[in-house]
């Protein structure tokens, strides 16, 4: 051994964990002191003073350099030196740093170093070559072990490992300097299996291929995915990440006291159902949620809930934490259990799957769901279809919801029976015992399975577009005008760039179904079905399913330009007015949006007017053209099978003088933004609008007066003078003046918002921008207009790893969504990684934390680059890559190194 190459060994050998360590990493000494072994270089009489290093605990051999190298002229086995071995015959391998073999079990290592003086001792006692014997019978590759490789090229002899080119020679023999290296580390014993994990260092530029397709989007320059993707990836791509294939199970629980005996059965087998069926339905992605319930006795302790997650240790510890008690009375309070359940955070994708499982050996409360004999204190104040009404929206929730019911006592059947009167499909298992559950669940879900495959065959499903698209979507802004220091006036003309300034940009991926929609609004006015394109005031709308907003959205082109497209004359000049067309909707719906949202403020706890919403807008931009525009707009989709469309006013004139109450909210935008604008026009569902009509004075908001609706100032004056002749006792409520207004003191209108026929109100979340349904009093309750699926996120963060620096990190998803940075990166990312101009020379990564730089050069490169620069030898003299000079893109994936001037 060359004594001066001691201090260049790591004294971690190849348990090191610091990637960034410059020493040399060779197996061969695995389980010497190393520290004690420099002092032998440092200070010769130190190891004639000390037999040991100054740590007392150390597990190591203490050899000098003279005894190290008398030990490394035997013969190894398989690249394995005796002191390599761990001595322990029971080891706890995790945090062992020493090497395990098989082969070495029941042997007494201690006979090798020192001759072993334990009488008792039970291991074999047995000579170096002995064993090796043994050994390479064993593990041998066709009669070649690694201390017989031959690594001359030019000979043909039979101990030549070509089977295996891709595999490091010197790590067979345990003298590999590198953790990882350019070829494959394998320990030698699994070498036949081919089941080992690979380590072999690579370009980082081939490892884009293996990040997710969001991050795949980010990096590549494709125009077309088809392109770039074969088959298996792009079906890879419609699968996992426009999530059309995810499962989403809950796990409804009963916790009461008679339960004990099957929460200790769930406990004991939720594990391995859910990684071995993750594991079987290979192309699916699976989440879990869990709601356990008690009766309305237990107060506190009656709901406990884990929203739908992938991360399954999560569901499984919430699950392992539960203790069954409580109860009260036989029947239990199931229906508050079930609406939970529908509050978690469903996949809202047409062909995702939900599958339910309640288990419960109790019925609900209510007469009618029991028998006589159980003990129900709500007996008779249970209000007819009190639990079907609950079992229905399960059934609506999605087009392939499956439904199964745990019998565990008889006592359920009257209740499992109403359930499956309104819900055909209910599966009820047979009477069943704790050690059923895994066999249950199994068969519920595999028959969900092909249920959904079956209905999937017979429905004809519209013909989508996949791509990808960067998106972008305005953010409303909280402010206040005495903060701003700057006119109303003023604020409003330069609110565009206000909302460039803060809106949020990212990537996703669409499915956009490319025959138009027809919804109940336009069914009246859908005439000209030649061309297949739907009318609804000269506009198309598509269905769009945004995979990373897991939401759907609709976007909009005009009708002539999808007959143009049908038809094939669609020229440049039309895809480029389209594209202009959308950006200007986009900027109308964020105009109207902060305004809207300004009303709500003003007339939060007024009754005579509902909250006034808009959908929210996104602009795409699309890696695949659609009918031929590559920019889209598109806003929240409005089911109108769900929610009732009305329109409720029409160039300023409302349809029916009961909605007049709309017509505070056009006041309110002309006194807001001191004449500068007046919303007119209401159409939607309910209080969500749509479409906004913005009037603006002339030359004032360029962006806004592209919209064809926009008559500028004849828009105005026509609202002062004709349109708004009547105040609601709104605008009185709200103060606001008739200045410029052809009638200074008008009559009041006393139409009022009725509020017995609403006693359910329509909201859009601001944070996930979905419809929900919410009581007058729970909205004036709130102080964020924020559904209680995203309340419920903000408390139970999930984990997620970052797109960035690859760490796993707790986010709120929907808050990310809000946020003004790129959606998946954890907090140390967003404020050092997004706008730093260092980025990895080659694959271009700019995660700061896994930056580093290049010699004394201004260039920088990531770490698995690093490490695989650090593993490249001079093609000539074999000498390690110096950092020193910057390879060409090529010579770099290539491997082409060449340092001197050797011929």
């Amino acid at each position: 051994m060359n004594i001066n190459n001691v201090n260049d060994i790591c004294n971690n050998t190849i348990f090191c964990l610091d990637d960034d360590c410059q020493s040399t990493h060779e197996r061969k000494y695995v389980g010497i002191c190393l520290e004690y072994l420099k002092y032998n270089v440092q200070d010769e009489e130190y190891i004639y003073k000390n037999k040991k290093c100054f740590n007392d605990n150390c597990p190591f051999y203490h050899f000098n350099l003279e005894k190290v190298h008398l030990l490394l002229q035997i013969s190894p086995i398989n690249g394995i030196w005796c002191f390599n071995l761990c001595p322990q015959q029971i080891c706890q391998q995790s945090q062992c740093q020493f090497i395990h073999r098989k082969w070495a079990k029941g042997i007494c290592l201690n006979n090798f170093t020192n001759i072993c003086k334990n009488k008792n001792c039970q291991n074999r006692h047995l000579s170096w070559d002995k064993l090796r014997k043994e050994v390479y019978i064993q593990y041998n590759v066709t009669q070649i072990n690694p201390e017989n490789i031959c690594e001359n090229d030019k000979c043909n002899c039979i101990y030549h490992l070509d089977t295996f080119q891709n595999m490091c020679l010197n790590y067979f023999k345990g003298e590999c300097p590198n953790k990882k290296c350019l070829k494959i580390h394998c320990d030698w014993e699994y070498l036949n299996q081919i089941s080992f994990q690979k380590q072999q260092l690579l370009p980082c530029t081939t490892l884009i291929a293996q990040h997710s397709f969001i991050n795949f989007l980010q990096i590549s320059k494709q125009t077309e995915i088809q392109q770039v993707c074969d088959k298996q990836k792009l079906i890879k791509f419609q699968r996992e990440i426009h999530q059309s294939n995810i499962i989403d199970v809950i796990f409804i629980l009963d916790l009461t006291l008679s339960m004990k005996r099957w929460l200790q059965a769930i406990k004991m087998q939720i594990a391995n159902i859910i990684y071995q069926f993750k594991e079987k339905i290979n192309g699916y992605g699976v989440r879990i949620g869990f709601v356990g319930y008690r009766d309305k006795c237990d107060e506190q302790e009656q709901l406990v809930y884990r929203c739908l997650t992938e991360n399954f240790d999560e569901i499984i510890k919430v699950i392992s934490k539960q203790v069954a008690q409580g109860g009260g009375d036989q029947a239990e309070d199931i229906v508050t259990a079930l609406e939970q359940g529908l509050n978690l955070n469903i996949s809202r994708h047409q062909d995702s799957i939900l599958c339910t499982f309640l288990i419960t050996d109790a019925p609900c409360h209510g007469i009618q769901y029991h028998s006589d004999n159980i003990s129900d204190d709500y007996n008779y104040t249970v209000e007819p279809g009190y639990l079907e009404n609950v079992i229905l929206k399960y059934k609506e929730a999605k087009r392939l919801s499956f439904f199964t019911c745990f019998k565990i006592r008889d006592s359920t059947d009257i209740m499992f029976q109403k359930m499956q009167d309104v819900f055909p499909d209910i599966l009820i298992t047979r009477k069943s015992q704790p050690n059923d559950f895994p066999e249950l669940v199994k068969f519920a879900i595999e028959s969900s399975i092909t249920q959904s495959f079956n209905r999937s065959i017979y429905q004809k499903k519209p013909k989508s577009l996949y791509t990808g698209a960067k998106f972008t979507k305005p953010k409303i802004i909280n402010y206040q005008y005495n903060q701003t220091q700057i006119k109303k006036s003023n604020f409003w003309k330069q609110f565009n760039e206000i909302v460039d300034q803060f809106q949020r940009q990212g990537v996703t991926a669409l499915e956009i179904n490319q025959e138009p929609e027809i919804t109940q609004i336009n069914i009246k006015n859908y005439q000209n079905q030649r061309n297949n394109v739907l009318d609804l005031n000269n506009t198309c709308v598509f269905k769009i399913f945004d995979a990373l907003n897991n939401r759907y959205m609709v976007a909009k082109l005009s009708k002539e330009h999808v007959k143009k497209y049908q038809e094939n004359q669609l020229n440049e000049n039309d895809i480029k007015l389209a594209e202009e067309e959308a950006k200007t909707k986009y900027y109308v719906a964020a105009y109207a949006n902060q305004l809207a949202y300004l009303f709500r403020q003003k007339t939060k706890n007024f009754d005579e007017i509902p909250p006034i919403f808009y959908v929210s807008p996104i602009l795409y931009t699309l890696e695949v053209p659609f009918y031929g525009v590559h920019q889209l707009y598109a806003e929240t989709w409005i089911d109108s099978a769900k929610f009732q469309w009305k329109k409720y006013s029409i160039n300023g004139v409302f349809t029916s003088p009961q909605f007049y109450y709309y017509s505070a909210f056009s006041h309110f935008t002309y006194i807001e933004t001191e004449g500068i604008l007046v919303i007119l026009d209401f159409q939607g569902s309910d209080n969500i609008f749509t479409d906004a009509s913005i009037q603006t004075q002339d030359n004032q908001i360029p962006i806004l007066e592209k919209d064809q609706k926009n008559n500028k100032q004849i828009g105005i004056t026509t609202f002062l003078q004709k349109q708004h002749e009547k105040c609601s006792i709104l605008c009185q409520k709200l103060n606001l003046n008739r200045i410029n207004f052809s009638i200074a003191n008008p009559q009041i209108d006393y139409h009022v918002w009725n509020l017995q026929d609403h006693q359910m109100i329509s909201i859009t979340c601001e944070t996930c921008s979905q419809l929900r349904l919410y009581s007058l009093d729970q909205y004036q309750q709130m102080k964020e207009i924020k559904c209680d699926i995203c309340r419920d996120l903000e408390k139970q963060p999930i984990e997620a790893i970052c797109r960035c620096c690859s760490q796993m990190y707790h986010h709120d998803p929907n808050e990310d969504l809000l946020s003004l940075t790129v959606y998946g990166y954890c907090k140390f990312c967003k404020s050092n990684c997004i706008l730093k101009q260092k980025r990895c020379l080659y694959c271009l990564k700019h995660c700061q934390l896994n930056l580093k730089q290049i010699g004394n050069l201004n260039q920088y490169i990531c770490k698995n680059g690093y490490q695989y620069l650090q593993g490249l030898q001079c093609q000539l003299c074999k000498a390690q890559y110096n950092f020193n000079q910057i390879l060409s893109e090529k010579d770099y994936n290539d491997g082409n190194y060449i340092c001197c001037q050797n011929l």
